[in-house]
Parts: C-alpha cells; structure tokens; sequence
C-alpha cells in the first residue's frame, strides 16, 4: 500500500505565511468560479492557496500515514 502524506500548518506556521488580502481574494475567486462548474468548495481552494505558499517557503509540515 502507497503511504498517504499530509501537510500541516500550525497557527504559528499560517501567522509565518502572511496571507494578503489579494491572495485570499483570488483563492475565493478561483474557487466560486470551479465552484460555479460544480467542481469544489471555495475552503478547500483557500486551504490550497495556503498550502502552496508554504510550500514555496518552506513553512509546515508533511506528515506520513500508513
């Protein structure tokens, strides 16, 4: 069986990450248009914004299951 990784983010880590304004406004665009196309939930699509940035930096953690 695969292993299954997940990234975490503390509060400290998301405080890290300084999430603009800009950047949760295009999450949320980005995610009522999919949304629109019936294809996800506008937290699931900021979650990934904020996922992604910390990942570029360098910020969280990836924790492995199984």
């Amino acid at each position: 069986m695969q292993p299954i990784y997940l990234a975490y983010l503390n509060r400290l880590d998301i405080e890290e990450l300084k999430i603009t304004d800009d950047e949760i406004l295009a999450a949320i665009e980005s995610s009522l248009a999919s949304q629109g196309r019936g294809l996800s939930l506008s937290d699931i699509a900021l979650g990934h914004a904020m996922l992604a940035k910390a990942e570029r930096l360098g910020i969280g953690q990836r924790l492995r299951f199984a």
